[in-house]
């Protein structure tokens, strides 16, 4: 029974309410005309229990500020709808035609709101703009069915994933559930919806008979024909929710990084008396448990998963409760000695965790609130006793917000995405906690250096202060992946392999085999071998469940449908009076069973593993069900040091096996980890429906891993033998025995090796033998140890400084602080030791220093089924640099690929990742057309274009023409493909087919650690040789920036018998060493890439990684070595490298780069300009003895580079056309005005 008392107050009738539970709070200043609304729309419900649920969550609406009648979860931002759209310019005649809507029901609403419509299959309708094209399926429920309970009428579905599978089927976007005055609107596409959770539960829904006349606006803005129309209202909403979303997200961050996340730690940290950068490590773990309970309480109360405000008892103690509190109070200061808020947390979390009947919160579970002694993190919290003043800011920080329009209030956590998580979590994996070693204070860029005298200290010598690797402090992940990039690799590997495994299914069911295809159901298995905080996976848990629910609307399979409806059952029963007042629908559960049954991840960091778990529990929760056991599925390990395959075992302990011999090993590999495998798959098909089941299945997946000790001894070994550490052993139980012995047990565990074979046997031992999709973002860097991040911590400002001065300061910083020195050089050979395994684990990488993203695209590989498919996102590089080259080779001979490729301008992939940084997503399917697609973006609605239609095709006998390391090239447009065909089709330069015979040369190497380093001196002399950098070369000229490096000495020089001749006293370059210099860092979007010159017979040399060279023939003419200097300055020349380059202009583009077919009066022509050129450029004798002069005065440069131009596209069989094209690729800066005007081209762009 609910009690309403009516009272006069000076804003006029007002209504004080009292709720249905005997432990109801009295609340106060209702409007009385909302409470009546409230009340006849309840007592009008067909059921008591449904009546009781609607008044309860009516009131509530009132409480929490929301509109009464209008309920958004997750598909718009709640604070667009009630802030944004009454401000929108059509809200007043849209009012108009409100009106004339809210007295039609069913088919007659449909007709009012502008749909032509047509009936589809038994119960749905097909939805149509007037004399427009189709936009929505529609579903008429009947008062009797539930919009997310199983109904006879639409063969046992609810109708939500009855019309949801209609509207995949028709390919339409929209779905709209009409059941008497309740419409509701769900998106058929599943990346849409802001605060998106799964298909099912991402929708608005109004309700008719509760809209006062000004609500019901929001009628024809969500619902009418018009609406839904292409750029509508409704795609407006969406767009200014995500615009808000955005806002919220980085506020959000921002005052994590810089509040909640520093002062807690701080707090935390001097609790335990941290000094030792082990404990302050330890402080920083569990300052980030205690942040990531924070925000899953934070998204469960908004989200409807914990009972705020539905049980009064829990409400009392939400954080959503304290939210409001502290917008009511902003001023309030913290009590110093009170504990209260700490209090209160832990009382929520031990609920949480071990469940409270009184706060109807059953145990849910889940490592993340543990406190035994399995989790010394989570106990040593429990025992923690944080005042208000150390935890109430951090709160504050977390809970409350000032929106763009200036409204202070709570944190919306509904409208935010679960991925919220990972964009927070990368920047916290990128930070840490140290102890000022010196009054501290920031910079513009927000990094920490010591102070000077003037300046204001924010960080006091001898405090513990925040920082990421850099010294900074800042708000954001450098590499987190965004949901564009991921959204796209989902769509061109996870959707075709799902169709595959649905493919697999349907042939099973047409065969008879229904049981079978139960048993199979689930066996379909993603991973993301290196997950972070699980973006990827929680992003495929979503695609699945859409194609498996509309699987299961079309195929009935009894023992799939039993499972789900098992668990809809014990979730209602542990939910008990609250079980009426939450939806239960089939795909949320499927969505859990998906979680548990067919997502794999492993990631470095044990936290991010614990953040991926606490994402996935968030998005597949069902309120009343425990959190299911996911530490099978999601790992913390290296995933590049273990064994993945059998065959990579046995290509350690039995390699000298012939193809089709049985192999002792593998046969015991197999023996052992099929009874492991046999007993995960029994825990897999158990529902995990109560706390004491996900028990029993994290005892079982225990005693598999203990069956398998004899497997995991083998695998041991194979690493062990790899790294050295363990002779290589004869047989089996040798090989075991070793493994077992501590020489091996320390060598694994010194690389964290995790055996993907040992721990998903039930993946790697299938007929299949592997994932059927691996996705995800790998790390980029190289494996080798790199000194400044190390020492940041130690020396902020250390990164400002120059690289001599920052070498030389951690020369020093290393005999100051010996105990920082012997970790640093821990770390050191740990790094040393990885370098060793992989380069005898890793067949496909190149001989380059090692990258991870190399390994862990060869370890993908080898680790899918033999039908799998990998979307990645790489470096630019791996398409182009000859270190990736066999595995392209092995991508373009073994897969098809489809390959979109983008620079980061304007920061559209990542986020403060330098504008020059290219990346690559790369999706690989089974070779099937034998074909490489391959497209360019440069923005997120670009990339979908690409996968949509803009795509070149090549196969791989084209690729293997155009180079010979399979380079991918860059294509803007489809007209490159042209261009590219014909220029092709001519000589390389290092052939010796054409006219002259070249090839890349880096002779010369005065780099720090370069052996040539011993021959120059920074101090210049009077006939010192000057060491070119990058900067000095220009186009048929040098710079005269100072240089830092000269040769006093030359006589050296000339000893070495590289070019450096000693004639008649003077030492000079002959004919024996390269007179073509060229810029070597040079990317392919600067305004010229190919930038070269001419040496002079005296004075300069070029230096290895900053100025190469092409080394001619030495029986070539003058004349062609100067027409092949001419020809690189070329814009077509240009062009054509510009394809293959990435960052820099290597010896494999150099020796691809192709020579036009020029007679000799061609080649004595481009020589005569080039020697003019070179010439104007300050050049007069030439290394090799080749005098130059202008021998074109009276012409202007441009008209020579013009002719030169010209004569190198009738080289090339080119048109003007083909040059229009080509001089697209160029700014102003890099094709000057007058240059275009004299080539009768167009204005071009600026830059």
């Amino acid at each position: 029974m609910a009690l309403v008392v009516q009272y006069e107050s000076t804003h006029g009738n007002q209504a004080a309410v009292c709720g249905l539970r005997e432990d109801a709070d009295v609340v106060f200043d209702f409007d009385i005309g909302q409470v009546e609304r409230v009340g006849i729309a309840a007592f009008d419900s067909p059921t008591v229990s449904e009546g009781e649920r609607l008044f309860q969550k009516l009131l509530s609406d009132l409480v929490e500020n929301q509109i009464p009648g209008l309920t958004n979860t997750g598909l718009f931002a709640s604070h667009e709808l009630r802030a944004g759209v009454p401000q929108r310019p059509d809200w007043q005649t849209q009012k108009a035609l409100a009106r004339s809507l809210l007295a039609h029901r069913g088919a007659g609403l449909l007709d009012a709101l502008g749909y032509d419509v047509s009936p589809y299959r038994s119960a749905g309708f097909l939805l149509s703009t007037q004399d427009g094209p189709r936009r929505a399926v529609a579903v008429l429920v009947e008062d009797n069915e539930h919009f997310d309970r199983p109904s006879s009428r639409l063969n046992a579905e609810s109708p939500v994933l009855y019309g949801l599978s209609m509207a995949q089927q028709q390919e339409l976007p929209w779905l709209l559930l009409l059941r008497g005055t309740q419409l509701r609107l769900y998106s058929a596409k599943p990346q849409v919806g802001v605060g998106r959770k799964g298909q099912t539960e991402t929708y608005v829904e109004l309700d008719l008979a509760l809209l006062d006349e000004d609500s019901a606006t929001y009628l024809p803005l969500l619902f009418h024909a018009e609406a839904l129309a292409p750029a509508g209202s409704v795609d407006e909403i969406l767009q200014a929710s995500a615009n808000h979303v955005a806002a919220l997200g980085a506020r959000l961050r921002e005052r994590i990084y810089t509040e909640a996340v520093p002062a807690l730690a701080v707090a935390v940290a001097s609790h335990m008396g941290a000094e030792s950068e082990e404990k302050l490590e330890e402080a920083y773990h569990r300052t980030l448990v205690i942040l990531f309970r924070l925000l899953f309480v934070a998204y469960a109360e908004d989200r409807g998963l914990l009972p705020y405000p539905g049980n009064p008892r829990y409400t009392r103690k939400a954080l959503k409760t304290l939210a409001r509190e502290f917008v009511d109070s902003p001023d309030e200061e913290f009590d110093a000695n009170a504990t209260d808020l700490w209090n209160d947390l832990l009382a929520v979390w031990r609920a949480i965790n071990d469940g409270n009947e009184e706060w109807d919160v059953p145990a849910y579970n889940g490592g993340l609130f543990a406190d035994d002694e399995h989790h010394p993190s989570g106990r040593e919290i429990s025992r923690m006793q944080l005042t208000n003043v150390e935890i109430g800011p951090a709160l504050r920080a977390l809970l409350v917000d000032t929106s763009d329009d200036g409204v202070f209030g709570p944190v919306d956590f509904r409208s935010l995405s679960v991925r919220e998580f990972g964009t927070i979590y990368e920047g916290l994996l990128e930070s840490s906690l140290s102890i000022a070693p010196t009054d501290l204070t920031l910079t513009k860029d927000k990094s920490f250096v010591p102070a000077k005298t003037s300046q204001k200290v924010e960080v006091p010598a001898g405090r513990v202060y925040f920082h990421n690797a850099s010294g900074k402090r800042k708000a954001t992940g450098s590499y987190f992946t965004k949901s564009f990039a991921v959204e796209h690799l989902l769509d061109t590997s996870l959707e075709p392999a799902l169709t595959q495994h649905l493919d697999r299914l349907r042939a099973l069911i047409d065969q008879g085999e229904e049981a079978k295809a139960a048993e199979a159901f689930f066996d379909f298995r993603v991973a993301d071998l290196a997950m972070g905080s699980g973006h990827f996976l929680v992003a495929a848990i979503d695609r699945i469940e859409r194609r498996l629910a509309a699987f299961l609307t079309e195929h009935r399979l009894p023992t799939v449908t039993e499972e789900l409806e098992r668990l809809a059952q014990v979730a209602r029963e542990a939910l008990g009076d609250q079980a009426d007042q939450v939806e239960i629908e089939t795909s949320m559960l499927l969505r859990r069973q998906i979680a548990r049954r067919c997502i794999y991840g492993l990631d470095l960091n044990a936290m991010a593993v614990e953040l991926a778990r606490l994402g996935i529990w968030i998005h597949t929760f069902v309120p009343g069900l425990p959190m299911s056991a996911l530490d099978h599925g999601l790992v913390a390990g290296n995933s590049l040091t273990g064994m993945a395959t059998i065959n990579q075992v046995l290509d350690v302990l039995d390699a000298n096996r012939t193809p089709g011999q049985v192999s002792f090993f593998a046969e015991q590999i197999e023996t052992t980890l099929e009874k492991a495998r046999a007993r995960l798959l029994r825990v897999g098909r158990t529902a995990e429906a109560t706390k004491q089941e996900v028990h029993a299945a994290r005892e079982a997946h225990a005693q598999a891993l203990q069956e398998a000790e004899d497997a995991k001894a083998l695998l041991d070994a194979a690493v062990a033998v790899q790294m050295g550490a363990i002779p290589l052993p004869m047989d089996p139980d040798q090989a075991i025995a070793r493994g077992r012995s501590e020489e091996a047990r320390e060598a694994v565990a010194a690389v964290r090796a995790t055996h993907l074979l040992y721990q998903f046997p039930e993946v790697f031992l299938r007929p299949a033998g592997g994932f059927d999709v691996i996705l995800g973002n790998p790390p980029w860097e190289k494996v080798r140890w790199e000194a400044a991040p190390y020492w940041v911590g130690v020396s902020p400002g250390l990164m400002a400084l120059t690289d001599q001065a920052r070498e030389k300061k951690i020369k020093k910083l290393r005999a100051e602080r010996p105990l920082e020195a012997e970790r640093e050089q821990q770390e050191r050979q740990e790094r040393e030791i990885l370098q060793g395994l992989f380069k005898k684990a890793y067949t496909l990488r190149g001989g380059t220093h090692l990258e991870l993203a190399q390994l862990m695209l060869e370890r993908a590989l080898r680790s899918l089924s033999r039908t799998g498919h990998l979307g990645l996102v790489l470096p630019r590089q791996s398409m182009v640099l000859a270190g990736w080259k066999k595995l392209r080779g092995h991508l373009v001979g073994s897969y098809d690929l489809s390959i979109v490729q983008g620079r980061n301008h304007s920061e559209w992939i990542f986020e403060e990742v330098h504008a020059s940084y290219a990346v690559v997503l790369l999706s690989v399917g089974p070779r099937r057309q034998r074909t490489i697609k391959v497209g360019v973006a440069r923005s997120p609605e670009e990339v979908h274009a690409v996968a949509a239609d803009r795509n070149t095709y090549f196969t791989p006998n084209e690729l293997e023409t155009l180079s010979d390391t399979n380079v991918i090239p860059w294509l803007n447009k489809s007209e490159d493909r042209y261009i590219i065909d014909i220029m092709q089709s001519f000589p390389r330069i290092s052939s010796g087919q054409g006219w002259i015979r070249a090839s890349h040369d880096a002779r010369w190497d005065f780099r720090g650690s370069g052996p040539d380093k011993r021959l120059v001196t920074s101090q210049d002399a009077s006939g010192a040789w000057k060491v070119l950098m990058t900067r000095h070369v220009d186009a048929f000229t040098f710079d005269d920036e100072p240089h830092k490096q000269f040769v006093t000495d030359l006589l050296p020089l000339s000893e070495l018998k590289r070019g450096v001749a000693l004639t008649d006293g003077a030492f000079t370059l002959g004919a024996g060493h390269p007179l073509l210099i060229f810029r070597h860092p040079s990317r392919s979007d600067d305004s010229r890439t190919l930038i070269a010159t001419a040496l002079p017979e005296t004075g300069y040399l070029h230096n290895k990684g900053s100025v190469h060279a092409i080394m001619h023939d030495i029986t070539s003419s003058p004349t062609s070595r100067l027409a092949l200097v001419g020809l690189l300055n070329t814009l077509t020349m240009d062009w054509w490298a510009r394809r293959f380059v990435d960052r820099h202009v290597t010896s494999p583009i150099i020796n691809q780069l192709r020579l036009p077919a020029w007679d000799s009066d061609g080649i004595a022509t481009a020589a005569a300009i080039t020697g003019s050129l070179l010439s104007r450029g300050g050049s007069t004798r030439l290394a090799g003895g080749i005098d130059v002069t202008d021998r074109h005065q009276g012409t202007d440069s441009v008209e020579l580079l013009a002719e030169l131009e010209r004569l190198t596209l009738r080289g090339f069989g080119l048109q003007h056309h083909d040059l229009e094209v080509i001089a697209q690729d160029f700014s102003t800066t890099g094709l000057s005005p007058e240059l275009r005007t004299a080539l009768n081209l167009g204005k071009g762009t600026p830059q």
